[in-house]
């Protein structure tokens, strides 16, 4: 095949994997936005926006308290960014210590960062930093989903919904063993009713290297 056409041909199935990146990124941030609301009984706060719904980590620390009541002691609501940083951390860390996920499973806080004010901002590829960014978010979500459909009896995380993201690169043992032994407690009850792409050389929740 002749240099030429192989090139193009690269750039087919380059440009279907991304499409299909696409698409299965918005099912599983739909099924995310779907089931924070369905938890919290809260609506996005941006309904048009998931990044900018869930940057000030109050939504996503009201989650855990639903999920597992008394997960998060202290929501700090102040309207700044710092605030936003402080409880963003404090959810990733109770998804350690309470939900029992590990560090290949978790989005960086800087995920749910404004690149509106970056220098991407203007680039080509902030669309596709954002989607990387999302899938980090929505990948969290769908192992924190997993988890608590052990026990929690209120709306669950329909998982399919991920499948073929997650999937999407093969997945060693190491990642599927996900929880930390220690972190095996499971409620009897609860009270409510109702990583990234080759980059770098960590070891992503895809189960492929991702960048931290």
């Amino acid at each position: 095949m002749a240099e030429g056409q192989k090139r193009e041909v690269d750039y087919g199935f380059k440009f279907r994997e991304d499409e299909e990146l696409e698409f299965f990124t918005e099912l599983a941030v739909h099924e995310c936005e779907r089931w924070i609301q369905a938890v919290t009984k809260k609506s996005l706060p941006y309904l048009d926006d998931t990044r900018k719904s869930l940057e000030n980590g109050v939504l996503l620390c009201e989650l855990l308290n639903c999920l597992q009541p008394g997960s998060i002691s202290r929501i700090n609501r102040l309207p700044t960014p710092i605030a936003g940083l402080d409880n963003i951390n404090v959810f990733l860390r109770a998804c350690k210590t309470k939900f029992g996920l590990s560090d290949v499973h978790l989005f960086n806080p800087s995920d749910l960062e404004d690149l509106s004010q970056r220098a991407i901002a203007e680039s080509a590829y902030l669309k596709q930093e954002y989607e990387r960014r999302l899938r980090n978010v929505a990948v969290t979500i769908y192992w924190l989903g997993k988890f608590v459909n052990r026990y929690y009896q209120g709306p669950q995380l329909d998982l399919s919904a991920f499948s073929a993201l997650i999937h999407h690169r093969q997945e060693p043992e190491s990642v599927e063993r996900e929880f930390h032994p220690e972190s095996r407690y499971i409620p009897r009850t609860s009270s409510s009713s109702s990583s990234d792409w080759p980059q770098g050389s960590r070891l992503s929740a895809y189960g492929q290297p991702g960048t931290r």
